[in-house]
């Protein structure tokens, strides 16, 4: 036998209560026609649930699983999903299929959603099947209606590139705050930004929503401006002296070493506190507005400082190549061939333009 070799049966219909109509994947025990609970206890079941967390469903009740709603992953077609679990050792039951889908004909949309939550009703058994903001805290009436799962909220925030040191070495990423654009030792504050998130299904704490960014870290590098410097401070210990070393940085120069696939996530607890972010994500909105309907913004000081940027990372390629890390050093080579199309268009296109708009700016000269 294969190792991990799953022997259960499964079957997809789509979901009636998903105006997007993804599926539902149930799983029971081979040969059964309908949902047999016993099998939850044994190893099978564990690796279904590992299977169909690859491809990015979640447990949403005994047997059940739906779609997570992540847009780390991609929707996934249901001839897709059966190949994946079948090579895995599944089996396709059409009988179980047709023992789900006549249920559910049992009943209209709105009965749907009270068979569904029957599937499991006895008195071992008490999650509810679609997650729908079950927890108390959510239970009260905000001002803002919160996104329902898979539904997308629009946001702005001010935008940090933050910094964490490990011993001499320095991890990057990209994150938001609602609530000050003030710079400290291991945060730099880039612009106020926008961007749209997308609830996911969060089963494992109904008591918090989780919202993901409909972009990823390489897709927000591409509206952040070329020419963006900063630094962070690290304070240590050496020989019972307390020691500051600070960390110079471009973003062109450093923004291969952030996690490109990472996307921003917030969790929030309560009515009031979405309610909250609501309200200071209206007010970032204005500061939001007014960078980016700015007429007059000077370009003057570009040339001099990308030819110092590609002067630096010139180097950097130059160093990868001796020491053979020839995929580093390339990724480094279309960096500075970006910068050099933008300074060949800042010394023929535009060499009588002393300034444009911010809006323009950050279209014309962001990083790759």
């Amino acid at each position: 036998m294969v190792m991990n070799y799953i022997n259960l049966d499964f079957c997809i219909i789509e979901n009636p209560l998903d105006k997007n109509k993804r599926p539902i994947i149930f799983v029971t025990r081979k040969g059964r026609q309908h949902l047999d609970e016993t099998v939850i206890i044994e190893d099978d079941y564990e690796r279904a649930i590992f299977a169909i967390q690859d491809i990015g469903y979640v447990e949403s009740d005994i047997l059940t699983f739906e779609s997570s709603q992540d847009p780390d992953f991609p929707k996934i077609a249901i001839d897709e999903i059966k190949k994946v679990l079948e090579e895995k050792g599944m089996r396709y039951s059409t009988e179980l299929e047709l023992t789900m889908k006549s249920e559910f004909e049992l009943f209209n949309l709105s009965g749907a959603k009270q068979f569904i939550k029957k599937l499991s009703d006895d008195e071992s058994h008490k999650k509810e099947f679609f997650i729908q903001n079950p927890s108390p805290s959510f239970k009260k009436t905000g001002k803002y209606k919160m996104p329902e799962i898979g539904e997308r909220v629009t946001l702005y925030f001010y935008l940090f590139v933050e910094c964490k040191f490990s011993g001499n070495k320095c991890y990057l990423n990209l994150n938001g705050d609602f609530t000050s654009k003030a710079n400290h030792n291991m945060r730099n504050f880039l612009l106020p930004f926008k961007c749209s998130f997308i609830r996911i299904n969060n089963v494992y704490n109904p008591n918090k929503i989780i919202l993901k960014s409909c972009l990823t870290n390489q897709d927000i590098l591409k509206k952040l401006p070329v020419d963006f410097g900063g630094s962070f401070a690290l304070k240590i210990k050496e020989k019972n002296a307390l020691i500051e070393k600070s960390f110079v940085y471009f973003l062109m120069e450093v923004k291969n070493n952030l996690p490109l696939e990472n996307r921003i996530t917030i969790e929030v607890d309560s009515s009031y506190n979405f309610d909250q972010m609501i309200i200071m994500s209206k007010k970032i909105k204005y500061d939001f507005e007014k960078l980016f309907k700015r007429q007059r913004y000077g370009i003057k000081h570009l040339p001099e400082k990308l030819s110092k940027i590609k002067e630096i990372l010139t180097n950097k390629m130059l160093a990868f190549a001796d020491e053979d890390e020839f995929e580093k050093a390339e990724k480094i080579k279309n960096d500075i061939n970006h910068i050099g199309k933008i300074l060949y268009r800042l010394e023929n296109e535009l060499k009588d333009v002393n300034d444009m708009s911010y809006f323009h700016y950050v279209q014309f000269f962001h990083v790759n």
